[in-house]
């Protein structure tokens, strides 16, 4: 979530106005985000482009039925053992590595 008033009206780049639009599926954005959305996305044709598309996911998502939502959103979020130890590897390494 962001501070109303660190989100400018006029100077919105793609990067924020993709994680405002993304932010829009879980809460209700401040008017002020609203309008900067509005500003930036008449001025972008990319960022409308991915606008249109986080709606028409939204409005399919919606018309599954509630036990499919969450069965998939279940599955989406458990890793298999496998791919688990294969994360803490891989953080590992990078840690070790410094990076």
């Amino acid at each position: 979530m962001t501070d109303e008033k660190s989100v400018s009206l006029f100077s919105l780049n793609c990067r924020e106005a993709s994680r405002l639009l993304s932010e829009a599926m879980e809460r209700d954005l401040t008017s002020r985000e609203r309008w900067a959305l509005w500003i930036h996305t008449r001025l972008c044709g990319f960022c409308r482009r991915f606008s249109h598309q986080m709606d028409l996911i939204r409005r399919l998502v919606h018309k599954l039925p509630e036990s499919t939502r969450q069965k998939s959103f279940t599955e989406a979020i458990t890793l298999s053992a496998e791919r688990r130890t294969q994360i803490k590897k891989l953080l590992s390494e990078a840690s070790e590595s410094g990076h």
